[in-house]
């Protein structure tokens, strides 16, 4: 039973090494490849308004578990992923905010900075979260005045 008990559990390992390696190697590699067929045929039919992001991103977004611009900035504001992913979903909720997709980090500290009052009126984060927010923007304007 014992001998049993080991070789289910190496079986286990191993395929939670494969699940690993393919998910962390291969998919972001195939995609890559994906990303620049599609993005070199929106070039050759002049459609580059149609390229959302380079293959370079894949990575990046698969590891940070992200797909949006904005995502990666506020990431980049040194947010949660809870968090992040929370205002994600305001497009999909009850609430009167919607998080743009394409801001680049200064755009999305001013996102934060306008509607933080609406975020914490209409309870859309945790208070945790709340704080975390507060936090964050305090440590950036801090950061500002000094530079």
């Amino acid at each position: 039973m014992e001998k049993k008990r080991k070789n289910l559990n190496t079986v286990i390992r191993h395929v939670f090494k494969d699940i690993e390696q393919i998910s962390r190697y291969e998919v972001p590699k195939l995609l890559r490849v994906y990303v620049d067929i599609m993005n070199f045929f929106f070039i050759e039919i002049g459609r580059e308004d149609l390229i959302n992001f380079e293959s370079d991103d894949i990575s990046l977004y698969l590891e940070l578990g992200i797909y949006t611009k904005t995502q990666l900035s506020l990431r980049n504001l040194n947010l949660s992923r809870p968090t992040i992913s929370r205002l994600a979903k305001l497009d999909e909720s009850e609430h009167s905010l919607t998080l743009p997709t394409d801001l680049n980090e200064e755009e999305a500290y001013r996102w934060l900075e306008d509607n933080l009052s609406t975020v914490v009126q209409e309870r859309i984060l945790s208070k945790i979260q709340v704080a975390e927010l507060k936090s964050t923007l305090e440590s950036l304007k801090s950061l500002a005045k000094k530079l």
